[in-house]
């Protein structure tokens, strides 16, 4: 699978059948847009490869040291689903 798409705002992670999309960045909004970006250059290259992705089982989980709106994000034009476990990272003692 080397030509899985990749990106300098995301890491792909993979085992198996199951793949994990990580964004990061201190700005919600834009971490939410580059794991968009991502997913759907991952939806393209998955029905290139006629992979069927199972909406049913992907899940969005959003781990911040703030409170931030939720913002939706698709795969192949369906919701993911948010987890429930969103939750706010607590600051480490030190800092």
């Amino acid at each position: 699978m080397s030509d899985m798409p990749t990106s300098n705002n995301t890491l792909t992670a993979t085992f198996a059948d199951d793949t994990a999309i990580f964004a990061t960045h201190k700005d919600h909004a834009i971490a939410s847009a580059n794991l968009q970006a991502a997913a759907n250059e991952f939806n393209n290259w998955a029905k290139r490869w006629k992979i069927k992705t199972n909406n049913t089982k992907s899940i969005r989980i959003d781990f911040a040291l703030h409170l931030h709106p939720l913002r939706h994000t698709t795969l192949d034009d369906a919701e993911l689903f948010i987890s429930a476990q969103s939750c706010k990272v607590p600051r480490s003692p030190s800092g």
